[in-house]
This record gives C-alpha cells, sequence and structure tokens, in this order.
C-alpha cells in the first residue's frame, strides 16, 4: 500500500518487454466493479476470496504482477506467490509510505476518511501485522528510486539458479539455514521429496527414480530448463541419477555426505538403524524430530519406506560404475573428514569414475547437516558454482 508497486510494476514490465499485471484492477474487470464497491457492498472477506482465485488464475502468465497491499496476508497467498515466480517486497520507510498515500485516501477502502496522524497510526499498525508476510518475499528491496528499483530486481532475477537437495530422511525445512546463507548468491530452490516433509507418500515406493521424478516435475513447474545442484546425503545421489537420465537438465553437481556403497551388507547395516520402535527407545529426541518433520505424514511408515528403498539399493538397484562413467557434468563429491556413514574411500572413488569428477574431504565436517559448518560449506558452494 504505497509502496509503489503499480509505478515500479509498469516501468519494470516495459524494461523486461511483458505485460504489466495489476490484481486489483485485474479482479474489477472481471467483477465488473469497483474494489471500493466490493468492500462497501459484500465485504472484505468476499474480496479476500475474489483475490486468492485470482491470483491463481495468473498462475501461466509470463508478467509482472503488482499485488494488492493485503494479497500475501490471507489464504496461503504468501507461500503460493513465492513458489509460483520470483516475488519482490518493495520496502520504503513509513514516512514516505505517508507521503504517498495522503492524495490517495479516498480511492482506498481502507483508508477512507483518515487524516495524516490517523494515517500514520494506521499504516505502522498494519505494516507490523503484515511484515511477517512481505518477508517471506524471495526479495526485499529498500531503495526508492524507480530506476534504482528496477536495477536492483534485474540484478537479483540474472542470479544463477541452485537447486537444494535433502536427504533421505530430511526435508526442505531442514536446508532452510543453508538456503538462507546461499540466497545472496544464488536463486535457491527447495523442495520436498515425496513422503517427505509432509508431502503425501502417493502411490509410488520410495525409490532414487522416483525422487528424480519429483525433481524433474519441479523443474517443469517453474518452467526451469537447467539448474545447478547441491545434494545432502541422498540427495546427491539423486542429483547424479538426474544428470546420467537427464543430462540437458542439469548444469553442475555438488554433493555432501552422499553413500554409493550399497551392497546387500552395507544396506542392511543402514536398515538396523531405520527400526522405528527402537528408534523411539534408543534416540527418543530424534524419534520425536522425525515425527514433526514429516508431520502429518506417518513418520514410522516414511522409516519403512526409506529402508526398501536402501535395500533395493543395496540389490543393485542404483547407478552402477559404468553409469557413473557417463555422467559428463562438472561434479564435486565431498565427504566430511568425521563423517561415519560415508567413507572418503567410496567418495573418491565415484569421483574419479566421473569424467568430470574431482573430489574434497572437508576438515571436521560430520554427517548431519544441522553439525556442518554453514559459513565453510556455503562458502564452498558459491567458490564451486561461481
Amino acid at each position: 500500500m504505497g509502496s509503489g508497486k503499480s509505478h515500479v510494476g509498469k516501468a519494470l514490465s516495459r524494461d523486461l518487454k511483458v505485460p504489466f499485471i495489476d490484481l486489483d484492477t485485474f479482479i474489477e474487470i472481471e467483477e465488473e466493479c469497483t474494489i471500493s464497491e466490493i468492500f462497501i457492498t459484500k465485504g472484505e472477506a468476499y474480496f479476500r476470496k475474489l483475490e486468492r482465485n485470482a491470483l491463481r488464475k495468473l498462475k501461466n502468465a509470463k508478467a509482472v504482477v503488482a499485488l494488492g497491499g493485503g494479497t500475501p496476508c490471507f489464504l496461503d497467498n504468501s507461500t503460493w506467490i513465492t513458489e509460483h515466480g520470483d516475488s519482490f517486497f518493495l520496502d520504503p520507510t513509513i514516512s514516505i509510505l505517508i507521503e504517498r498515500l495522503l492524495e490517495e485516501t479516498e480511492k482506498r477502502p481502507l483508508l477512507k476518511g483518515k487524516n495524516k496522524e490517523e494515517l500514520y497510526t494506521f499504516i505502522e499498525k498494519k505494516l507490523e501485522e503484515r511484515r511477517p508476510f512481505y518477508q517471506q518475499a524471495n526479495y526485499s528491496i529498500k531503495t526508492t528510486s524507480v530506476q534504482e528499483i528496477i536495477l536492483e530486481i534485474k540484478r537479483k532475477m540474472s542470479k544463477q539458479k541452485l537447486l537444494v537437495l535433502h536427504g533421505a530422511l530430511g526435508s526442505q525445512a531442514q536446508l532452510k539455514p543453508l538456503k538462507n546463507a546461499l540466497e545472496d548468491s544464488f536463486e535457491v530452490h527447495t523442495l520436498n521429496f515425496t513422503g517427505h516433509g509432509g508431502r503425501n507418500f502417493g502411490e509410488a515406493d520410495f525409490s532414487i527414480d522416483q525422487f528424480t521424478k519429483d525433481v524433474l516435475d519441479y523443474l517443469d513447474e517453474k518452467d526451469v530448463d537447467k539448474i545447478n545442484v547441491f545434494g545432502y546425503s541422498m540427495g546427491g545421489y539423486v542429483a547424479l541419477n538426474l544428470a546420467e537420465k537427464f543430462p540437458d537438465r542439469v548444469a553442475k553437481i555438488f554433493t555432501l555426505a552422499t553413500k554409493f556403497a550399497w551392497s546387500i551388507e552395507s544396506a542392511s547395516k543402514e536398515v538396523k538403524m531405520l527400526n522405528p520402535n527402537l528408534m523411539e527407545e534408543k534416540v527418543p529426541a530424534f524419534a520425536a524430530i522425525l515425527k514433526e518433520r514429516h508431520a502429518p505424514l506417518d513418520w514410522k511408515l516414511h522409516l519403512n519406506k526409506t529402508a526398501e528403498m536402501m535395500l533395493a539399493l543395496g540389490n543393485g538397484l542404483g547407478l552402477s560404475t559404468e553409469d557413473f562413467g557417463t555422467i559428463s557434468n562438472e561434479v564435486l563429491i565431498t565427504v566430511g573428514s568425521k563423517d561415519r556413514m560415508v567413507s572418503q574411500e567410496e567418495s573418491e572413488i565415484v569421483a574419479n569414475v566421473l569424467p568430470n569428477g574431482d573430489f574434497e574431504v572437508l576438515e571436521g565436517f560430520k554427517h548431519p547437516i544441522e553439525q556442518v559448518d554453514l559459513k565453510v560449506l556455503s562458502e564452498k558452494i558459491k567458490s564451486f558454482f561461481e
């Protein structure tokens, strides 16, 4: 509200040579009446439903879209927005907002009839309420010059895309600290594999091919042709499987703590640690973490499906030495010096088989992603991809 979304949006659309869509205007055209009239005759709750539906109609629009000030704050719109495009929060000071809005109070339903003092109090309160939603945007911009805003938006949009993939028992939420550490340098993408982080199990069993399909579906949904990938643990295996089967969709790959030496013996050893009843007895705190991480799904079923996948890998359903030899992407295989689950030997063997593979031991790193030095890891990732 008053941040300059429409003014900047029109200028940006001209610069990018794409259409400009003002969501409020889009709604007014569809409803054949003004936003003010909708508020007066049918109320805000009715308007927010219209707004939600109108927003989703623009899912495939290749355009600059200016949203209403309240749009991200209702009906899970903020999540939908960040998942379906680049979102920018224009964040000028309150004094600038007041200066802009004083001449528009009669045009805006929520501001009608307010004087300067009332306007200041209202805007301050609204910003406090809405800021948590606004800050979920992919990027925030504080500058107020239209040209500087456009340059900043174009700079942020030109960042390399990086997909960050979680491990077998993980979720995208688990990688949020790493995502935050990388967002200044990359357009970071994350996703939950099938049956992870609350995403439905679906009908298929857990498998590297199913998780590879999850990645492909995500890239298609985001209209991403090719992307760099960082894969933690099993996520690294999925990244390499994607490169082996769909080489045109992957650029460079960085793996950390990925297990490659799968056999019946090694799989059986891993599966013993995935007994949910034993886990509740021996490591109840970790069991509680898994229950929360994958809610509302049955975390015990998640463990059972993971165990079945590992046994399948042990029985030869993973990538072979010949498969690794066909992956021509530039790949960095890394493992922590204190990793007790993945050996340096198995990691280096695969790195040597890859035509453009390299290998590095990260000193002091243990297997759990929560226990690695995020600053060191993020700098390693930036150095490799940039």
